[in-house]
């Protein structure tokens, strides 16, 4: 599941800026090129799932990716603008990473999805197994000295 899509892309920055950083046809078609976006937007969560391997199962869960989402638009819009990024979009892109990074070594963390009372099922928890107890007080007290 990619944690930004083209309607987040839409939403936060306008279609306008996509059709200027997707439309690549010759002549301009003046319309956005899905093929770029979603190109972008993979990219995107990649990155974001670099960064957050490491203290989380990737690919994150629906509850997470609301939290990841703003950083992987940041990181898809400045993946768009190819080679010459304005210095909004550079300044954005630079807290995505911080945020990444932070969220990798711990200083910040995602949403604890553990029920209440309950056991999250993911692999992070703690579980213990053992064999069957073979030696008892029962079974020692009838052993020979």
């Amino acid at each position: 599941m990619a944690y930004v899509t083209q309607a987040d892309l839409e939403d936060r920055y306008g279609i306008d800026e996509l059709v200027q950083l997707t439309d690549r046809a010759v002549p301009p078609s003046g319309a956005i090129d899905p093929a770029v976006v979603a190109r972008a937007c993979a990219d995107a969560t990649a990155i974001c799932d670099s960064y957050a391997r490491g203290s989380y199962l990737t690919p994150l869960v629906a509850a997470n990716i609301l939290v990841v989402n703003p950083y992987a638009c940041m990181i898809a819009r400045w993946l768009l603008h190819d080679d010459t990024h304005p210095e909004h979009v550079e300044h954005g892109y630079k807290d995505a990473i911080a945020w990444l990074r932070d969220l990798s070594s711990g200083k910040v963390g995602l949403p604890d999805l553990t029920p209440p009372g309950g056991d999250s099922g993911t692999p992070f928890g703690v579980a213990v197994s053992a064999p069957v107890q073979v030696f008892t007080a029962a079974t020692l007290a009838r052993m020979p000295a």
